[in-house]
């Protein structure tokens, strides 16, 4: 594990030696005592470091091997820290293009899923996962749209008809994709090809006008020496 401290969570200096990670209280922390070589510690926590390591600059900061683990257990403790290999292994299951969009989803599912790695293991059951959507009008094209750009892996959609302006939706299909007039239905639906492995997107249909969605604390205040300690904190 290359702890990371989680970019979702905001900081916001209290005062001049507390310091708050996040907003909102269910998933906010304090660190109280938060002095210059605790600032200089957090600036390592980029991910690139295994715990050894952040051992080693903790001591060479005056912070002590003691006491810095003491501060990784409790920011671990706290849910401010990921695993960052874990973070790149999962977004590594999908093409370059789509990981800089998925960096939002995979840092808002490391606070709903706090333990180091959990949220990038929920990312990667979405790259496994197969979704096939019937009907892609005004809310199937959405749905297709939504899934497709929130990570799953393949999203298959199957419809009858030919695109008119009722089908679009700005979530969905674009006006573009309508055909003028009222043509008769094909015969028989038409479904897409199974996409690529690890590939998130929604693959059309084939035909003409076909449905197409787009692919888109450190207080103890009275114990001397004691190491800064991170706490969940409820409200602030």
């Amino acid at each position: 594990m290359r702890p990371v401290l989680k970019p979702a969570l905001s900081r916001t200096w209290r005062d001049a030696e507390t310091l708050q990670f996040g907003t909102v209280h269910r998933h906010a922390g304090v660190v109280e005592q938060a002095d210059a070589p605790f600032c200089s510690f957090l600036g390592l926590l980029d991910g690139s470091r295994e715990r050894p390591a952040l051992l080693d600059a903790g001591e060479r900061l005056g912070l002590g091997r003691d006491r810095t683990g003491d501060l990784l257990d409790s920011l671990e403790k706290a849910g401010l820290l990921d695993d960052a290999v874990a973070g790149r292994e999962a977004l590594a299951r999908y093409p370059q293009p789509h990981r800089d969009l998925l960096g939002p989803d995979l840092a808002s599912l490391s606070l709903v899923h706090p333990e180091p790695g959990a949220g990038p293991a929920v990312l990667g059951a979405r790259a496994a996962a197969r979704v096939e959507v019937r009907g892609a009008g005004r809310v199937g094209g959405a749905i297709a749209a939504v899934l497709a750009a929130g990570g799953i892996g393949g999203v298959t959609v199957l419809d009858t008809g030919r695109v008119t302006p009722a089908d679009c939706s700005p979530a969905g299909l674009p006006p573009t994709e309508a055909v003028a007039g009222c043509g008769p239905a094909p015969p028989a639906p038409r479904s897409t090809a199974p996409p690529a492995a690890g590939r998130p997107g929604s693959h059309a249909s084939t035909g003409p006008a076909a449905r197409r969605p787009r692919s888109w604390c450190w207080r103890p205040a009275t114990a001397a020496g004691a190491s800064p300690v991170a706490r969940s904190r409820r409200g602030g």
